[in-house]
């Protein structure tokens, strides 16, 4: 009872900071200003931290020591130069947004009106130094001050497209690959998009490229040792090591196409493996459409962090109610379909049935009646999501095994508890996919 009451006491305290660190930023951004003022004014506004802030962004050096008057002179002075490689290192969203703050007019200033504009995105504006942000007359407005409205407009916007053209490109396909990889090295990826694109970009401005799309999109994230990881990847170590684990297994290898669509936000993968699992559970029990949907989605999650089957059936049984051994049996046969036909990222974007193919074909929209070994004696928790009324349709009829046997798709040999694991993990079959 006391540990409970530690806890709920710690999370009331997590979220209070929570609030008190959003309700600083909201104060922060969105100071009451007069406009029009000129760049300098502007400047003098902000605090010591957040002109560090605009500096470090381009990497200017030996200005620490600098007083904040003789710090806003600074960039009042270099920030204007800075405006053409900053923009060449967007890419076309980011440079859209850029063009709504500056009128047609170069004499006339213009801001925009915001309501509900991502605090985030607000400040990563303000850390280029090209947007400023504030209330006016009791509004909160986003604007580019005057002196870069007037270099923005002098720019050759015609030659400056196929850069950012090209940019958009890189990073969509950066965000594509590890959407389906998961993690990959710098130099991996640089030799990945010569292979899709023809060009093979620039180590330092690729890298700076992917470090200001990281702070825009806050994805992907870079560890410590240069490893770029999709930013779902809980741990990015483990999953490195079940890649290196597989060393003979290649990326598999996605058309250009597939990973720019990939790397659209919010993009996901509705595959016919996926579509089934979400079919099984809006069938079988009394759920909507969207929370069968986000079922299978925390399933598809599992599936590429944990990297065991089993694990599956761990966050099953504590979510849905197993009312006897068949309905284990049927969602057994669905689980392991679902795995066995879903891109992993630690078989660096093969599926199991693939690998165990040695082919590279697409989903097979059959299922494989693979019959799972059940412990009646299994402890089930209780259920959120009730099981649909007798009565009710329950799908396709299940086929029943009294011989259940796991066989490796590749020899068409019968694995044993003690031997390898189809799926190359390196472990023993019982301590991997046999979990089940």
């Amino acid at each position: 009872m006391k540990d409970k009451e530690v806890y709920k006491n710690l999370l009331t305290a997590l979220d209070q900071m929570k609030s008190d660190t959003a309700e600083y930023l909201d104060k922060k951004l969105w100071k009451e200003i007069t406009l029009p003022q000129t760049y300098e004014e502007l400047l003098l506004a902000l605090s010591k931290d957040e002109l560090q802030d605009i500096s470090q962004h381009y990497g200017f050096r030996n200005i620490s020591s600098l007083k904040k008057k003789d710090l806003v002179h600074y960039l009042v002075q270099q920030l204007p130069y800075q405006i053409t490689q900053e923009l060449k290192l967007m890419d076309e969203h980011r440079y859209l947004f850029l063009k709504q703050f500056v009128s047609e007019d170069d004499k006339v200033f213009q801001a925009v009106l915001v309501d509900d504009y991502d605090n985030r995105l607000v400040n990563y504006w303000r850390k280029t130094g090209l947007i400023l942000s504030g209330s006016s007359q009791g509004q909160r407005v986003l604007f580019m001050p005057s002196e870069l409205q007037n270099v923005f407009h002098a720019l050759d916007h015609e030659a400056l497209q196929s850069k950012l053209k090209q940019n958009t490109e890189w990073l969509r396909l950066t965000y594509g690959m590890l959407y389906y990889y998961g993690v990959m090295g710098h130099m991996t990826i640089l030799a990945k998009l010569e292979e899709l694109t023809g060009v093979r970009p620039d180590y330092q401005e690729f890298h700076t490229i992917l470090l200001r799309g990281s702070e825009y999109y806050d994805a992907p994230k870079m560890d410590s040792y240069g490893y770029w990881a999709h930013q779902n990847v809980h741990d990015v170590d483990a999953l490195l090591k079940e890649q290196r684990a597989r060393a003979d297994v290649d990326y598999y290898r996605f058309s250009k196409s597939k990973l720019l669509k990939a790397g659209a936000p919010d993009y996901f993968d509705d595959t016919p493996a996926f579509q089934r699992l979400h079919d099984y559970f809006s069938t079988h029990y009394q759920m909507t459409e969207k929370e069968a949907k986000d079922l299978a989605a925390e399933c598809q999650h599992i599936v590429n962090q944990i990297n065991e089957p089993s694990a599956i059936f761990d966050f099953l049984k504590t979510t849905i109610e197993f009312p006897d051994v068949e309905s284990v049996q049927r969602l057994a046969d669905v689980v392991m379909f679902f795995w066995n036909n879903t891109r992993q990222w630690a078989l660096k974007g093969h599926s199991p049935a693939e690998l165990g193919t040695g082919a590279n074909p697409g989903l097979s929209s059959q299922p494989e009646n693979l019959h799972i070994p059940f412990d009646t004696n299994l402890p089930f928790a209780t259920p959120a999501v009730r099981p649909a009324p007798s009565g009710q349709t329950l799908g396709s009829p299940h086929s029943k095994s009294s011989n259940p046997t796991v066989t490796d798709l590749k020899t068409r040999q019968k694995t044993g508890r003690n031997d390898p694991c189809p799926c190359r993990s390196g472990k023993k079959f019982k301590h991997c996919c046999g979990g089940l």
